[in-house]
């Protein structure tokens, strides 16, 4: 078990010590179950098991399966399913720990697993797994006379069978938010909470400096990265997302004295359609992503935008990464060095291991980033988000010069809700995107922290990937820091929208001995652990300079 540091950790740790009898499954008195269900150690392969990290679910493997999708719905305290079986995640591996649902004792839930074979070279479904319940703390099974588990208005029988798969679709995504602004709250912005006793520093005695984090960039290390999307670990993922981020150009725009061109848009065109857009960094480079997503064309046209000047260049179709070196006619004249910085931060239930952590070191990045650049144009824009459902969807606060304002918004945030595996990264990805007002000729970063990915849709993998594609193209670096918790999911989409805006990949490591456990990434190095705060201020530094 890891260090756990502060007052509320050393409550958490007491209360972990308690629970671990309860790894094994747990002996349920028949007065402790709802009416008609009893305790059970197994369902078939199916296991569930009570663990400090959440429920431990483990299985058969079945022969020739590539992978297995689990399912999992939310049950009232008679077992009946409230909403239909959400999938909650896809793994290669025959366990898997649902950390969402640790320390919840007060619901229940009901999960299933299916694995999936590949048929001409496409992933299919096979039978399901029989259902298994479980609280946090309590797991068992129903018996057989209890074999209906209704959905909505479906009935899933229990036992091995084939479902309509119309019954796990994802249901529409229509948030609407007021269009309202002014200069304090971004629109949609519920008020502040007002149970926060200090502002822009923090309670508890937690330090910056504590958590601590690696770095990988996938736009550097490129003939790696795409090796990687060919191997079957990826390939599921992909099959389940469809974000392929494989086709790059990439340019570096100079003007007429060899000086790096920021900002210079590029745009790549098969005939008169956009096949993808970025901005040049502060070293005149842009990484120019095109078929993420959906039909497949290949660019002939590229074109740079500099100022009043454009350049116009042919190029082969016949090379999926190529790179330019574009030299412009004119002199170039940098504007003043001006930031906008942004956090877009994952505020549910399962980031509470971290998050006050995390708001420390944030603190401590604004307050240096400030400190240490007193004559530079800058301004932050705090945003967190939940899932739907919450209390909140979206919690967006306009971009600020006032850096004791921002630090005051980030104070004021409890982790709450959630309640399942993903969350609205969505919504909140594009309204961090498209809602706030980003300076044309600014350097342009965001820090997006969670530990889950977003929910699955058709409709929801097309807003991720168009919000991606505007990120790339405004200039904005999206940089993830991804939290303990995380399955490969999460690390599959969060490099993608890192690699596809330019930004870089950042991920919280064990080393610092708070929350629980963090996926290592699939990276070839063994990476450097820094204090999350010195990588953070690293980063920004690298950008501006």
């Amino acid at each position: 078990m890891k260090k756990l540091y502060g007052m509320k950790r050393a409550a958490a740790l007491c209360a972990a010590v308690m629970t671990m009898s309860a790894i094994t499954p747990m002996a349920i008195a028949a007065e402790e179950l709802p009416e008609g269900l009893s305790g059970s150690e197994s369902v078939y392969s199916l296991t569930a098991e009570t663990a400090e990290q959440g429920v431990f679910l483990k299985w058969e493997a079945v022969e020739d399966a590539v992978d297995y999708v689990i399912y999992r719905a939310r049950c009232d305290e008679n077992g009946i399913a409230a909403n239909k079986p959400e999938k909650i995640a896809v793994t290669r591996s025959t366990e898997y720990t649902d950390r969402t649902a640790r320390g919840d004792k007060d619901k229940l839930y009901v999960y299933k697993i299916a694995p999936r074979f590949k048929e001409s070279g496409a992933p299919v479904q096979g039978e399901y797994s029989e259902e298994v319940y479980a609280y946090a703390g309590i797991v068992f099974r129903a018996p057989g006379e209890y074999d209906d588990i209704e959905v909505g208005e479906a009935a899933v029988e229990a036992g091995a069978g084939t479902l309509d798969e119309a019954d796990y679709d994802e249901e529409d995504c229509d948030y609407d938010y007021d269009e309202s602004y002014d200069d304090e709250i971004a629109p949609g912005a519920p008020p502040l909470e007002d149970d926060s006793e200090v502002i822009g520093e923090y309670e508890n005695s937690i330090t910056a400096g504590t958590l601590t984090a690696g770095e990988w960039r996938d736009n550097e290390n490129f003939a790696e990265y795409v090796e990687l999307m060919r191997t079957d670990k990826w390939q599921a993922e992909y099959d389940f997302f469809k974000i392929k981020s494989s086709r790059r150009h990439t340019v570096v725009v100079t003007d007429s004295n060899g000086e790096y061109v920021q900002n210079a848009l590029v745009t790549l065109k098969s005939g008169s359609r956009i096949l993808g857009q970025a901005r040049t960094n502060n070293k005149g480079v842009a990484y120019v992503f095109y078929n993420i997503y959906g039909r497949r064309e290949t660019p002939s046209v590229m074109e740079i935008t500099a100022g009043s000047e454009r350049r116009r260049i042919r190029i082969s179709q016949k090379d999926t990464c190529l790179k330019f070196n574009v030299q412009l006619k004119g002199e170039y004249k940098a504007p003043e060095k001006a930031l906008d910085l942004m956090f877009m931060i994952d505020t549910t239930g399962s980031m509470g291991d971290e998050l006050e952590y995390l708001q420390a070191e944030f603190l401590d990045v604004i307050k240096r980033v400030d400190s240490d650049n007193p004559g530079l144009d800058k301004q932050v824009s705090m945003n967190f988000y939940r899932d739907e459902g919450d209390d909140y969807v979206i919690r967006p606060f306009a971009f600020t010069t006032d850096m004791q304002k921002a630090s005051e918004q980030l104070s004021a945030q409890k982790a709450y809700g959630g309640g399942n595996y993903p969350e609205a990264v969505d919504i909140a990805l594009e309204n961090a995107i498209n809602g706030h007002k980003w300076r044309e000729d600014s350097t342009k970063i965001m820090f997006m922290v969670l530990d889950a990915p977003a929910h699955s849709s058709e409709e929801i993998t097309r807003s991720l990937v168009k919000s991606a594609k505007a990120a790339s193209a405004k200039g904005i670096r999206i940089i993830p820091i991804v939290s303990s918790g995380a399955e490969f999911d999460v690390e599959y989409l969060m490099r993608s929208m890192a690699v596809i805006s330019g930004g870089t990949y950042v991920f919280l490591t064990d080393e610092s001995g708070v929350g629980y456990s963090h996926l290592a990434p699939t990276i070839s190095e063994e990476p450097e652990d820094e204090k999350l705060n010195e990588l953070m201020i690293r980063l920004i530094d690298e950008y501006l300079e």
